[in-house]
């Protein structure tokens, strides 16, 4: 990557962190009556979509830190666990897939590749707790 193109990623990063911090909260209300109108979602579709809304709501009443940095929570998010060795040492059931709720502060929310940071963050956290996930 030259300098010019560093430069437009910066700005680039900077001009999305701007307009962010900038938009109106979505509630959790507008969600879920956009959700009710929306006739293009398959049945699984809805249903993971009111899954993490559900979860959203639970983890909005008992806020855990940014799983990043440990800074208070803004956003919550949903990790997928697709890695075979992450859902061996996690015990999810063959056929199954694992959705792992985490929150994150607004300044980690703009972090390039935020999903891979954060499998990263969990990962280390899964073998931290005595599961060793290469190892499976």
């Amino acid at each position: 990557m030259n300098a010019n193109q560093k430069r437009r990623a910066k700005e680039n990063k900077r001009r999305r962190k701007e307009e962010f911090l900038e938009q109106e909260p979505t509630s959790l209300e507008q969600v879920k009556n956009k959700l009710k109108k929306d006739k293009t979602l398959t049945s699984q579709q809805r249903q993971m979509v009111e899954a993490h809304v559900k979860l959203t709501e639970e983890m909005a009443r008992r806020p855990q830190p940014c799983v990043l940095c440990g800074n208070p929570p803004d956003e919550v998010g949903m990790m997928y666990v697709t890695d075979e060795k992450l859902k061996k040492a996690l015990n999810v059931p063959e056929g199954k897939t694992r959705m792992i709720p985490y929150m994150v502060c607004k300044e980690c929310f703009m972090i390039d590749d935020l999903p891979t940071k954060v499998e990263e963050a969990i990962v280390a956290s899964v073998q931290k707790n005595g599961i060793d996930v290469m190892k499976l």
